[in-house]
């Protein structure tokens, strides 16, 4: 078994949470889109078309002999 551990995708999930942190924060749910996007090198929300690709990849023959893994598809937040 593998897992897709995804950063802050650009979905309605993420829109929500925002929405709710800027209700408690007094700042716009554009600030927080922002910061959750600052929070990765690649300063974006990930597109739910890229965690959707990487599962087509894992689910095809092509990577069989992969198992345990967990990959992350953040823009690069693991590594700061």
């Amino acid at each position: 078994m593998n897992a897709i551990c995804p950063g802050y995708v650009d979905d309605e999930r993420t829109h929500e949470n925002a929405k709710i942190m800027a209700e408690k924060t007094g700042k716009s749910v554009g600030e927080i889109l922002a910061l959750f996007a600052a929070s990765a090198p690649q300063n974006r929300l990930i597109a739910p078309a890229e965690v959707a690709s990487l599962a087509m990849l894992i689910v095809s023959e092509k990577l069989g002999a992969m198992t345990g893994q967990a990959i992350n598809v953040d823009g690069g937040a693991v590594m700061v």
